[in-house]
């Protein structure tokens, strides 16, 4: 047995690709276009792959001082094939010409283990303009001074003469081109048109890769108006969405585009926006707080009791309200200040706020339950918050102020009042007319045996059990019929929640991060709910499943709540996550799922 394996071991350690530095490299470069004008964008491509690159290998590209470079993009690739390792490194340039009336030769070469490799080349010819030729006094005549024209590089509508190139525009817009890490960006395309088309239009906005996107709701996602332009009037309609900015750099955001039909007799035509640079600051290391929640805006903080009067031992509700313009679902919990003298819970969570084009305005709410333990005057210490204020470029820590309760009695004391007097003191009534009760003064004897050393209560006990346990086997197996039946097939919960932790690990093995975590919170959340009982496999609010697991719940559901938090904090907030936490949170699933199984 020894022998064999030694020989499965050598023949891998023969098997195994050899390092980097002996290791041949494979260099392609592409473009998407073979001729670029001065207002236009050249796009590209440098691949670079080898068997198992240790390190990104030395890599020039000759001819690239003839463009200004105005964005760059880097993505990394590994695969393996039969134990062959080949990582491939791809880079993305987005060029500007510098001058016209040239051909340049792009081709790149790389150094590896003291040898030289060499991509193909390719020819881009540099023109004033990417537009097709045509004699200048029709152009300008075809810009009519708009200030819009030279932005299409080529003619949507050609064999459609009835029509302008300026009769439908589309430009795309942002509310500020330089922000820091996590600020709130409007991004706009808007759609110019002079004439009435068929059944609106379609728009699609470009890729946002490096930035958080959410999307406005449906009232106020597409916004129409009429204005003119160069003595022309044109209906705009205009789609937004609001992007964050997850890391530091410069940016590209590429074309957005709408379709759209003039008439049923009309071809489709379809219009693309022109580029935005986005650069990206970070968040300055001077002044920031050591524990800096990461939230970027401008907020306030303020707190609201229900009663400021209460008995001891009686739950008092307490509102924090983070209120302000940013991201408000990046909102985290507030520092809490010391609250020994009350039993306190883990607040719910509310928001109330809108989106537009703009950006968005609300507040966020964390409401307490707190018990007072002791009676007399006790103090509410401040809630703090900090943010980053893009504004005026500076960290602000913000907080309330403290609250003093007046609690009296004793926890756990029931006392009964009657009618308060003016000065606020209680009464206690008499009753009148009272006879005294006499009692026998004989001396009190056993005449039966107790009932709890009979034979026939322990029977009773026995058998009521037994039809408790019953009865409650039964209507689990119900209720599993009954949401199985609601989902159209015949699966139980748990093999639901198997089912979509087997989703969950597709999506990884696919880098989908976003739908990934759905996956996860749908396998754990509708699961742990059943188990609770309180609710079907529909959605189930955070809120309830903390207060249902706060009374009743054993340990392994309050380790669901871990998992439903960061599946929330992943996908809602501006936050980007790793494989290995995306792995990491796939086991974490199977061992909840596992000991809630196991949990009566």
């Amino acid at each position: 047995m020894l022998q064999i394996t030694a020989i499965l071991l050598t023949a891998f350690i023969l098997g195994t690709p050899a390092s980097a530095s002996g290791a041949p490299l494979e260099l392609s470069l592409s473009a998407d276009k073979s001729e670029v004008g001065l207002d236009d964008y050249l796009t590209v491509q440098l691949t670079v792959s080898g068997e198992s690159l240790s390190s990104s290998p030395d890599v020039a590209v000759e001819g690239l001082e003839e463009f200004e470079i105005r964005g760059k993009s880097s993505s990394t690739q590994v695969s393996i094939v039969n134990m062959d390792f080949k990582k491939t490194n791809t880079t993305t340039y987005s060029l500007v010409p510098k001058s016209s009336g040239k051909t340049v030769t792009l081709k790149a070469s790389a150094t590896s283990g003291g040898k030289i490799f060499f991509s193909n080349a390719i020819k881009v010819k540099l023109v004033k303009s990417s537009a097709k030729s045509r004699s200048p006094s029709r152009q300008q005549a075809r810009r009519g001074g708009s200030l819009f024209g030279g932005m299409f590089d080529h003619d949507i509508f050609q064999g459609q003469r009835d029509f302008r190139k300026d009769d439908f525009m589309l430009l795309a817009d942002v509310s500020a081109t330089q922000v820091y890490v996590g600020q709130e960006i409007g991004y706009t395309i808007a759609f110019y048109q002079r004439y009435q088309i068929r059944d609106g239009a379609n728009f699609n906005f470009p890729e946002s890769k490096g930035f958080w996107k959410e999307e406005l709701p449906e009232d106020a996602r597409i916004k129409t108006k009429d204005v003119t332009v160069s003595d022309k009037l044109y209906r705009i309609s205009e789609m937004s969405r609001l992007l964050y900015p997850l890391t530091d750099g410069k940016f590209m955001l590429g074309k957005g585009d709408v379709s759209f039909q003039v008439n049923a007799f009309s071809s489709a035509m379809r219009l693309k926006s022109n580029d935005i640079e986005i650069e990206v600051l970070a968040l300055p290391e001077k002044g920031k707080p050591e524990n800096f929640s990461g939230l970027v805006g401008d907020y306030s903080i303020k707190a609201e009791i229900s009663d400021s009067a209460s008995k001891a031992g009686k739950p008092i509700t307490l509102k924090i309200i983070v209120a302000g313009n940013g991201n408000i679902h990046a909102i985290p919990k507030p520092d809490e200040p010391a609250l020994k003298l009350f039993e306190k819970y883990e607040p719910e969570t509310a928001d109330n706020f809108s989106r537009t084009a703009g950006g968005s305005v609300g507040a966020r709410t964390f409401k307490y339950i707190l018990v007072p333990k002791k009676k007399g005057d006790i103090e509410i210490g401040s809630f703090t918050i900090n943010f980053f204020n893009p504004e005026t470029g500076q960290y602000l820590t913000i907080k309330t102020k403290p609250i003093i309760i007046n609690t009296y009695g004793e926890a756990g004391e029931h006392r009964s009042y009657g009618k308060a007097t003016s000065e606020g003191k209680p009464q206690k009534r008499v009753a009148k007319s009272l006879r005294p009760i006499k009692t026998a003064t004989g001396k009190l004897k056993e005449t039966r045996e107790p009932y709890y050393e009979r034979g026939i209560f322990w029977g009773y006990i026995l058998l009521l059990a037994s039809l408790l346990f019953g009865a409650s086997a039964y209507i689990r197996k119900k209720e599993a019929k009954k949401l199985a039946e609601m989902n159209g097939d015949s699966l139980t919960p748990i093999d639901k929640a198997k089912k979509r932790l087997a989703e969950a690990k597709r999506l990884l093995m696919k880098g989908d991060a976003d739908r990934f975590y759905m996956e996860l919170d749908k396998a754990v959340r509708p699961y742990a709910a059943f188990k609770l009982g309180i609710g079907s496999e529909g959605r189930t609010s955070l809120e309830e499943l903390k207060s249902e697991i706060n009374a009743n719940g054993g340990k392994s559901f309050t380790f669901v709540l871990e998992i439903i938090e960061k599946c929330e904090t992943i996908r809602f907030g501006p936050v980007m996550a790793s494989k290995k936490e995306m792995e990491d949170a796939l086991e974490k699933a199977k061992k909840a799922l596992s000991e809630m199984e196991n949990e009566s």
